[in-house]
């Protein structure tokens, strides 16, 4: 396997050879890495993965099931990319390693077709996932999930999936609104709404549309956007990727807004990595950079502007669980908790490891239940050690992940998201305010 073949994947932006010459091979990464945790072995952790990569790339090893085997079990966290003293580009690194992998091991007909059915059919046009989201609502509601659950028939990783599935998901879509008597004086601002999210956890774009209104913002919601390509770009769907990325910027910037609001941890890394994708396209690499520009996770958009504080009370106790591409990637870390301390009543309490992925990552939680669950074991018991009684998270893989895992485990705190704390202070405050 040449340096050029793993390059094609993702043309005109990775020199695989410069990326790979960075590593200097110190080790600093090998305490932050999740599966180097589990396993404790060279080829699960990024040192030894880019050691792989290197001897592909210098025709010294062929990519065998090996090679396969140890790049899968990434999680890609990239918890390594903050601590690594050589700037490493890692994210990069590992869908050339994806793509090598990809073209070493040719794909059957069953997983052509659930590629095909997932990342193009599926997870693109949100119509049909709040469909998908409904036919759930239907499968618990009528005894079927229960009985799924006692036949004990179900392979691991469908049994991890469907104790993913967040309880009665399927809501009304989301739509933004303009009270009465409010003004949006201070901006309009469009808000990417994410496909998962949308379909299973459309309270959270809602809790968002209020927030933000309550900021003085208007809210726009462009009905053309669609995935923000996640998931394909880390499988190496090159080219689908791309075709996402250019119906997501031609929806945004025909909308003419501020800023580009994210509330989902996960996307916002290939939402701003669109400029990279696109820098060698002549028509898209300038609306791409304008594109990326505007860009802001929610939590960072309201504390640089300066956030209307919430007066009402909430008497809980509460920690955060960072989602690992908002943390090691967007580096937005203060701002959430800011926004949470904030919060009159509230007590807050940090995880003693706040850094370490509970285990979801897309979803390699399905494709890797065994090592998932390990990892979600651990976050839960970080969870469990603070008591308290609401987890606050900021990405919808994180929210299905630890609620999963806090069933499991029998305990009670409440999972919301961010946005969805501070829309319940304001409902507080307006509680409290006297007739």
């Amino acid at each position: 396997m040449t340096p050029s073949a793993a390059d094609s994947h993702y043309p005109d932006t990775v020199n695989l050879d410069a990326l790979l010459q960075k590593c200097i091979h110190c080790g600093m990464c090998l305490s932050a890495c999740p599966t180097y945790m589990v396993f404790g072995t060279e080829m699960d952790n990024p040192r030894g993965r880019i050691a792989l990569l290197r001897g592909i790339s210098g025709g010294r090893i062929e990519p065998t099931d090996a090679f396969i085997q140890h790049i899968d079990r990434c999680l890609g966290c990239l918890a390594c990319a903050v601590t690594c003293p050589s700037g490493i580009r890692y994210a990069q690194l590992l869908e050339a390693a994806h793509a090598v992998a990809l073209e070493a091991r040719p794909r059957g007909p069953v997983e052509r077709f659930i590629r095909w059915l997932g990342m193009r059919q599926l997870m693109p046009h949100v119509g049909r996932l709040r469909f998908l989201a409904l036919l759930v609502t239907l499968y618990q509601a009528s005894g079927l999930q229960w009985l799924v659950r006692r036949s004990n028939l179900l392979p691991a990783n469908l049994r991890y999936a469907d104790t993913l599935l967040p309880l009665k998901p399927f809501k009304p879509r989301t739509r933004a609104y303009n009270p009465p008597g409010r003004s949006a004086s201070r901006g309009r601002v469009g808000l990417f709404i994410g496909c998962v999210q949308e379909a299973f956890l459309a309270n959270v774009n809602q809790a968002t549309i209020r927030v933000l209104e309550r900021n003085g913002y208007e809210v726009v919601i462009p009905l053309r956007q669609t995935c923000c390509g996640a998931l394909q770009l880390h499988e190496g769907e090159h080219e689908l990727t791309t075709e996402l990325a250019k119906q997501n910027i031609d929806a945004f910037l025909e909308a003419n807004v501020d800023a580009i609001v994210v509330n989902a941890g996960g996307c916002e890394p290939v939402l701003k990595e669109y400029p990279e994708l696109l820098r060698n396209d002549a028509d898209y690499a300038a609306q791409a950079g304008a594109f990326g520009a505007r860009l802001r996770d929610v939590s960072e958009f309201l504390v640089e502007q300066g956030v209307d504080l919430p007066r009402g009370r909430l008497a809980v106790r509460a920690t955060y669980a960072d989602s690992c591409h908002l943390r090691n990637s967007q580096a937005v870390i203060h701002q959430p908790r800011y926004l949470i301390r904030s919060i009159p009543g509230l007590e807050y309490v940090e995880l003693e490891h706040p850094d370490q992925c509970c285990g979801s990552a897309g979803i390699y939680n399905i494709l890797h239940p065994e090592i998932a669950g390990q990892l979600l074991d651990a976050k839960v018991a970080d969870i469990a050690a603070t008591g308290a009684d609401v987890v606050v998270i900021a990405n919808p893989g994180c929210h299905m992940q630890i609620v999963s895992g806090l069933r499991r485990a029998g305990l009670g705190a409440r999972v919301v998201h961010l946005v969805e704390l501070l829309d319940e202070a304001y409902a507080a405050e307006r509680m409290d305010a006297p007739c």
